[in-house]
């Protein structure tokens, strides 16, 4: 399980089991399924680039460049909302940290599909991080 706390400097805490504590947190570990080397990661980019740039301001008659987390700028695909509907019986319920098996075994396939990969060369339990975004990767 990976931790991201809200603040600046975004440090990612791993656990095998048991709980993950911070200064913000506390909470219970259920799957040991994460690779433990995610703990060697390094400070969030964008949180760092936050404070590189706090109090300057752009030259007058200047538009700033965004330099932040892109977010989405088209409507979204029809069979998103089709799949949606289909399943808002799930709206109460958290997704499994880890993802399905399912979920793993079909981004495992996609992967080796994209980039020509050898079978059973990733993990499907070890190597993938399920994520909702890149910000939470």
């Amino acid at each position: 399980m990976a931790l991201f706390p809200p603040s600046a400097g975004h440090r990612i805490a791993t656990a095998r089991h048991g709980v993950i504590n911070d200064a913000n947190h506390s909470i219970m570990v259920a799957s040991p399924l994460i690779n433990h080397r995610l703990g060697s990661l390094k400070n969030y980019p964008f949180a760092r680039l936050r404070t590189l740039l706090d109090g300057i301001d752009p030259p007058a008659g200047a538009e700033p460049l965004a330099m932040s987390v892109g977010e989405p700028q088209h409507a979204a695909p029809p069979l998103i909302g089709e799949a949606l509907a289909a399943n808002d019986h799930l709206w109460n319920r958290y997704p499994p940290t880890a993802g399905t098996e399912e979920f793993r075994d079909a981004a495992v396939g996609w992967l080796e599909r994209r980039f020509r990969l050898p079978s059973n060369l990733i993990d499907r339990d070890h190597g993938l991080l399920p994520v909702s975004g890149t910000r939470e990767a």
